[in-house]
């Protein structure tokens, strides 16, 4: 955007920035990927995510992943939860 035009102008989620890391391993004799990975969000509102978890995969049909995170506002309160996520393909 210009120089000098404030960060509002463009909306209350402009700017925001998303990063992962993970690293995948074989698991199961082979048979599937596990992947642990972390994560960190900002936000133009000043809003920071955190992100940790893992992943599952038993090739493309089959997969499952568990995440904690915690999200914080300076409008909100903080914000924890855990999610576990299943995905099948058929």
């Amino acid at each position: 955007w210009r120089t000098g035009a404030p960060v509002e102008a463009a909306g209350p989620r402009a700017g925001r920035l998303e990063a992962e890391m993970g690293y995948g391993v074989s698991a199961l004799g082979g048979a599937a990927t596990l992947t642990p990975y972390g994560g960190f969000g900002i936000g133009g509102d000043g809003e920071r995510r955190w992100r940790l978890g893992g992943r599952i995969e038993l090739g493309p049909a089959l997969g499952l992943r568990l995440e904690a995170a915690r999200r914080n506002s300076p409008t909100t309160r903080t914000d924890n939860g855990v999610q576990l996520h299943l995905h099948a393909r058929w």
